[in-house]
């Protein structure tokens, strides 16, 4: 085989697994976004990707090619530049190189070499309030607890790794912004109350203001919240998935300050509007009742948290 030969294989076989790759992340990406749990949908969609895999090689050579025409907006960069519309033949009028008491250097040189400033972002928390109520809801029953987590590990790599705690950010900002969303969030769940996921935001709002509070050092506010947030109505998500991201760790620090018949019953409240974890929830209230600690308290008192 020619070098040329070896060469254009070579190419076509980094070609098509660039291609491969580029159609497992997307539809990776939109499986995870539609949250997909049905095992023939997640079949047949893998067996899609797999097909087009084996045809990659193929199909770029095979199909037709499609033009797609772009028309370029009337006000260029170069045209929104004055004095710039003709670069070749500058403006007479500007140099006025014999005029008594005037600068030889051309004017629209000097507007040319700063261009116009483009226009002020507003800030990340600006643009999530900025968005449609029942987008924001959705959004922050999402992320609510997530942006706290971020504070906890910005906290953690702060004393532990300065250099990455420098890149996680102030944790502080991180907790407040927490809190900010939670009270958001509460706010927009009573008047959505039809909202599919309406009983998770009431369950997440409530554990991150508790959350919060407790960080504060302030556990009778954070054992409201606690309270509160077992009153909510229960979701598809809470029943079949995850419920809270916040529970293991505020639950055993409440248990480590000796909370131990308020934690017991939070559990066997959650356990009421739970299916995937009820037996796990009960267990654990239980065995607290009992004088024994669940295994996540076990494991983080062995970290020495």
């Amino acid at each position: 085989m020619s070098p040329d030969a070896i060469a254009s294989l070579g190419g076509l076989v980094v070609e098509a697994s660039v291609r491969a790759t580029f159609v497992a992340a997307i539809v990776s990406m939109i499986l995870m976004a539609a949250r997909v749990r049905s095992s023939s949908v997640l079949h047949a969609a893998w067996t899609a990707v797999l097909g087009a895999m084996l045809l990659m090689p193929v199909l770029p050579r095979s199909a037709a090619a499609v033009s797609v025409p772009v028309t370029l907006p009337a006000s260029s960069f170069v045209e929104a530049l004055p004095g710039l519309s003709d670069a070749a033949t500058p403006p007479a009028a500007s140099w006025d190189q014999g005029a008594p008491g005037t600068s030889s250097t051309p004017s629209n040189v000097a507007r040319a070499i700063s261009p116009p400033s483009p226009p002020q972002r507003p800030s990340w928390p600006q643009a999530i309030m900025s968005l449609p109520e029942s987008d924001r809801l959705q959004y922050l029953i999402d992320n609510v607890e997530l942006v706290f987590s971020r504070g906890d590990d910005a906290d953690y790599y702060v004393r532990q790794n300065p250099d990455r705690g420098a890149v996680l950010g102030d944790p502080q900002l991180h907790f407040t912004r927490a809190r900010d969303y939670a009270v958001e969030l509460l706010a927009l769940a009573e008047k959505y109350p039809g909202h599919p996921g309406y009983g998770t935001a009431i369950l997440r709002g409530n554990m991150t203001l508790a959350s919060y509070a407790f960080r504060q050092g302030d556990k009778s506010t954070a054992l409201e919240y606690l309270r509160a947030a077992t009153a909510t109505p229960g979701s598809d998500e809470i029943a079949y998935y995850l419920d809270s991201t916040l529970r293991f760790r505020l639950v055993n620090y409440l248990l480590k300050y000796g909370e131990r018949e308020t934690v017991a019953e939070f559990l066997e409240q959650l356990a009421r509007v739970s299916v995937r974890n009820r037996s796990a929830l009960l267990r654990d209230a239980a065995a607290i009742r009992k004088g024994r600690m669940p295994q996540s308290y076990q494991s983080m008192m062995a970290r020495g948290e």
